[in-house]
C-alpha cells in the first residue's frame, strides 16, 4: 500500500473515488450476498455502502488505512462510535478498523461469509493485486461470496487510481480457489466525464460474484 499517497489524498480531500450515494451495483446485487452474512469491506474509506449493508441486516467490518476517513464516516452518519481498541470503532452496525488491510488477517478479524469490494482491487497497483487477492480469499470462509466491482480501460491513456483491471486478471487471481460469475459488464464512460476529460474514450464496469470453494 502507498500509505503516504492515500494519507495525502485524505488530508487534501482529493477523494473523487468517494460516492455520496450507495453504489448502484451494490443495490442491484446485494441480494446475492447470504442473508445476515458478516461482510468485510476492504479499503472502505467513508463509504455509505457500509451503512446500506448494515441496514440490510449485515454485521459490517470496514478496514481503512486512513483513520480520518473512519472518523468522518461516523461523524457524517451522526453516530458517536464506541472505541473497541486502538484505531477500532463501532457504531450503527458497522465496525471500522484503521489499519493497512495487509496487516490484519483471520487472527484479528475472523473470517467472513461475504466481502464487498468496490474500491479495493482497483485502488492497488498491478504488483500488489495478486497478494491482495490471496489475502481477501484468506478472510473469506469456504462457501463465502465476494461481490467485486472493477473498472477496465486503456491504462496507457490514463494512470490510476482507479487502476484498470481486465477480466483476465480477475480470472487469474481468483479462479484457482473460487468460482467466478460475471453479473454484468457495461460501458460507463458517459457517466464518468472526469475520466473522459483525462483522455479515455472507453471505460467498462464489471461486477463479479466470486464464491470461494476451498
Amino acid at each position: 500500500m502507498e500509505e503516504s499517497f492515500w494519507r495525502q489524498r485524505w488530508d487534501d480531500q482529493i477523494i473523487g473515488f468517494h460516492r455520496d450515494a450507495v453504489n448502484p451495483a451494490l443495490e442491484r446485487y446485494a441480494d446475492r450476498l447470504p442473508d445476515g452474512a458478516r461482510v468485510l469491506v476492504p479499503l472502505a474509506g467513508k463509504s455509505v455502502d457500509m451503512t446500506f449493508l448494515a441496514q440490510r441486516g449485515h454485521p459490517v467490518v470496514g478496514v481503512e488505512l486512513v483513520e480520518r476517513a473512519i472518523i468522518d464516516y461516523f461523524a457524517e452518519r451522526g453516530v458517536t462510535p464506541e472505541s473497541k481498541g486502538e484505531g477500532v470503532y463501532a457504531g450503527g452496525g458497522v465496525e471500522a478498523w484503521a489499519r493497512d488491510v495487509f496487516d490484519v488477517g483471520p487472527s484479528e478479524l475472523g473470517t467472513f461469509e461475504a466481502v464487498y469490494d468496490r474500491a479495493g482491487l482497483i485502488a492497488l497497483t498491478p504488483d500488489q493485486r495478486e497478494r491482495y487477492a490471496r489475502h481477501i480469499l484468506s478472510l473469506l470462509a469456504p462457501g463465502g461470496r465476494l461481490l467485486l466491482v472493477t473498472l477496465d480501460y486503456d491504462q496507457a491513456k490514463m494512470s490510476g487510481p482507479p487502476h484498470a483491471v481486465a477480466p483476465e486478471e480477475v480470472e487469474r487471481h481468483y479462479a484457482g480457489a473460487a468460482t467466478i460469475e460475471v453479473l454484468e459488464r457495461r460501458a460507463v464512460i458517459e457517466e464518468e466525464p472526469r475520466f473522459a476529460a483525462r483522455g479515455l474514450d472507453w471505460m467498462d464496469e464489471a461486477v463479479y460474484l466470486i464464491t470461494r470453494q476451498r
